[in-house]
């Protein structure tokens, strides 16, 4: 194998400069650490705008999000209406217990809107009444008031 020693002209010029260039500027250290200061100060400002607009529109997206995977858990009007209707009626039973099927003919609303009066039912009297398994009944259930205020 013959080795040359031959290499382009074009290879040779780029890797150093032409003797008719002469350097423009001639720069020690702490005058291109000012350069370069200089010219990126600006951009870390606008990178640390941009990180606390995205800090900021993130807080306000989990917000949004927990808004929606927990919504308010204060009951409506009518919701509390129905729910002292249900006080009022455990209150007047010698027992103080009714199943829930009673309770929804009392009310005159269907299993549904009895699920939702029962949830606010324990928002606003929490420990108060609680729903237990009639024995003897399959799938049969009623509520008990365990808090018994006069």
């Amino acid at each position: 194998m013959i080795e040359s020693n031959v290499v382009p002209t074009e290879i040779k010029n780029f890797a150093s400069p032409s003797s008719d260039e002469e350097p423009v500027f001639i720069l020690n250290a702490p005058q291109l650490a000012a350069i370069i200061k200089k010219a990126i100060d600006p951009l870390r400002r606008e990178l640390e705008e941009t990180r606390e607009e995205v800090a900021h529109e993130r807080s306000y997206d989990r917000k949004r999000l927990s808004a929606l995977e927990h919504p308010a858990s204060a009951p409506g009007k009518t919701s509390t209406e129905r729910v002292q209707k249900i006080i009022r009626y455990m209150s007047a039973r010698p027992d103080h217990k009714a199943d829930l099927e009673t309770l929804r003919g009392h009310l005159g609303v269907n299993s549904d809107v009895l699920s939702h009066t029962l949830t606010a039912l324990a928002t606003l009297c929490p420990n108060r009444y609680k729903i237990e398994l009639i024995t003897g009944q399959k799938r049969k259930k009623r509520l008990v008031e365990v808090m018994i205020i006069r």
